[in-house]
């Protein structure tokens, strides 16, 4: 099956397996009777013209959609890659693979076999030729890529995303802790990337001082994002605030040359997650407060910056003040890959009755409220016709800018 990967074609499921899907899962142990089919998640470039290949492994699927198969074997509604492996896989021009699992082996029991399979499927991309190869995975994708980089030497890298494989209570969370770190202590990828989110249940049991501790241990260059600010919950991955912050951290710390054993470390401060496609110019705060200026107006003066959790990114900095206006010159950096335009623009606020929110008014193309939230943060809300719902977002006053 050398062209199986680039065919997004199935492998062959066995009968019983079709008549059993919508009965009961699979108990754990029980011989795997079927092979997870590999779906290109794009068209390929193929080995010559890509950088590399990347391989998705999925998070578990609900048995309620188990086998949601089309008669060729394929599920009817192709399963997709997180926001932020997807971004990454573009950023570095590779071609993009995920091996799709039926939920009837989502057991525990089946990790050996199931990262066995992926194992060969990597296998056979570097003997297609593919210079590079990537796995990377999420939730118990996550769990099942740690498991496959300890059995395959052709990985360049693996990305994994809060990686679970057992129950949320407090003895399985310590064991899970202690085990993944055994798994990373053993991986034979070459760079390792791992991240960890708070608000998410498995983090009851902080894992990133071990397994930083277990990937220095080996002697693998490696990149833990432990719980960083704003970035929420299980999924976050799948995000486009992950993208604005930290794509040009993980690019960089695929394609750099660090030492032996080096730990990367990286501020999400970057071009793209300040917004650089914007073309904002330079800030040049004034001297003083105009004495005509009223207190209300005076607590918007400076340069503010925020992004939501799509990944959109907005700035603000105020150019002119009057006794019940400011002007605000306003960049928008919209969420990544979207099909709009970033763009810059000087836009005049009002001061609202209420004495403290300030007002732009588009007319028939919607407003923008901005609302003092703290000293120096400000609750925007932007509503258009063209937003099928309210955009929300928190801004902070950028560093020296008072």
């Amino acid at each position: 099956m050398s062209n199986g990967l680039l065919a997004r074609r199935g492998l062959a499921l066995a009968a019983l397996l079709l008549l059993l899907a919508g009965a009961m899962p699979a108990r754990a142990n029980e011989p795997m009777t079927f092979k997870p089919y590999v779906q290109v998640d794009a068209k390929p470039l193929g080995p010559e013209a890509a950088n590399g290949a990347l391989i998705y492994l999925h998070g578990s699927v609900p048995h309620s959609v188990d086998m949601d198969f089309d008669t060729s074997r394929q599920p009817a509604k192709p399963v997709e890659f997180p926001f932020g492996f997807a971004d990454f896989g573009r950023q570095m021009k590779l071609d993009m693979f995920v091996v799709v699992r039926p939920s009837a082996y989502e057991l525990p029991g089946y990790n050996a076999e199931i990262a066995t399979y992926v194992a060969e499927q990597i296998e056979r991309l570097a003997k297609q030729g593919y210079r590079s190869i990537y796995l990377a995975g999420a939730s118990r994708g996550g769990w099942l890529t740690a498991e496959t980089a300890t059995r395959s030497p052709y990985l360049s890298g693996m990305l994994i995303a809060a990686p679970g494989n057992s129950a949320l209570t407090g003895p399985a969370l310590t064991a899970q802790r202690d085990d993944l770190a055994r798994l990373l202590s053993q991986t034979r990828a070459k760079r390792v990337f791992v991240a960890f989110f708070e608000d998410d249940p498995r983090e009851a049991v902080p894992r990133g001082p071990a397994a930083r501790s277990a990937l220095g241990q080996a002697g693998v260059p490696h990149f833990v994002l432990d719980r960083p600010p704003d970035v929420l919950g299980h999924s976050a991955i799948a995000y486009g605030r992950f993208v604005r912050r930290y794509r040009e951290c993980l690019v960089e710390f695929f394609t750099s040359e660090p030492g032996a054993t080096a730990s990367f470390d990286c501020a999400p401060g970057g071009a793209y997650a300040s917004g650089a496609d914007i073309k904002f110019p330079p800030y040049r705060p004034s001297a003083r407060t105009p004495s005509f200026a009223t207190e209300p107006l005076a607590r918007f003066i400076g340069r503010w910056e925020g992004d939501n959790d799509g990944g959109a990114y907005l700035i603000f900095a105020s150019t002119e003040i009057g006794e019940r206006s400011i002007t605000l010159l306003t960049g928008y950096s919209p969420y990544p890959h979207a099909p709009v335009a970033p763009w810059l623009r000087e836009l005049k606020f009002m001061l609202e009755k209420d004495g403290v929110s300030i007002r732009y008014d588009a007319g028939s193309r919607g407003s923008m409220v901005l609302k003092p939230i703290a000293d120096d943060e400000l609750a925007l809300l932007w509503q258009s016709p063209n937003l099928t719902s309210p955009f929300r977002m928190v801004l902070k006053r950028r560093p020296n800018d008072r």
